[in-house]
């Protein structure tokens, strides 16, 4: 991570400007060393470069821990994504961290997966897309990108089916595209539904209820995943 990576401007201002003091009083006690003269006074002020370099340290430390921690956070809502307590940390650990300009793009990369996984997906784009700019070939950015275009083929090749279930191209690519959301592992509700609405689609009914059925567990007041619900039921 690149030195001042994620510190604010004026954090970035008080390291310099701590590290300038700092060199500065070394001089000034090398002086007073050099030339035999009092220099006790001087120590003190050693304190103030130090607390000054201190505390952007400490900042780039904390973010350090935090992306560790969410990280840590965003694998175990995957894996229970009925969990309120770990969602709720992972959105304080992702409103941590988007509230620094951080350019480093594995940490960028998991914030967006972890926006998506909370649902924001207008927010997971914004952050991919904004990243993409600088680093169009980072690995972690691309996979989240690939989850999103997935979430928006699904709904358009869905809507294309139901229209039209003679459609067999249409029914053809959105059987494969069912089929990598299906071994998608994910906490996200929307994008849930959204593949239920895809095997409902093709005719999968019993793939349709065991996905929706998991959205509505995460989120039951879905009025999507409640209407997705009713039309299952009536299909059945």
């Amino acid at each position: 991570m690149p030195l001042f990576d994620g510190l604010h401007l004026y954090e970035v201002a008080l390291a310099v400007a701590g590290v300038l003091l700092f060199l500065v009083l070394l001089l000034l006690l090398a002086r007073q060393v050099w030339t035999q003269r009092p220099y006790g006074g001087l120590l003190v002020f050693f304190a103030i470069p130090v607390i000054m370099i201190g505390w952007p340290s400490i900042q780039k430390v904390k973010i350090g821990a935090d992306f560790i921690s969410l990280e840590k956070d965003l694998a175990t809502l995957q894996q229970n994504p009925k969990d309120a307590t770990i969602r709720k940390n992972v959105a304080e650990q992702v409103k941590k961290l988007t509230s620094r300009p951080i350019s480093n793009t594995d940490i960028v990369a998991t914030i967006a997966k972890a926006q998506f996984e909370l649902g924001d997906q207008t927010a997971s784009e914004a952050t991919v897309d904004k990243a993409l700019a600088v680093a169009p070939h980072a690995a972690g950015l691309l996979e989240v990108k690939k989850r999103i275009q997935l979430n928006e083929r699904l709904k358009d090749l869905t809507t294309i089916v139901e229209k039209n279930p003679a459609n067999i191209e249409a029914k053809s690519e959105l059987q494969a595209a069912a089929g990598r959301a299906a071994a998608v592992s994910t906490a996200n509700p929307e994008f849930l539904n959204t593949a239920a609405a895809a095997a409902l689609a093709i005719g999968h009914t019993s793939e349709a209820v065991a996905l929706n059925s998991k959205a509505l567990e995460i989120d039951p007041t879905s009025t999507k995943g409640n209407q997705l619900r009713q039309r299952i039921a009536i299909s059945q």
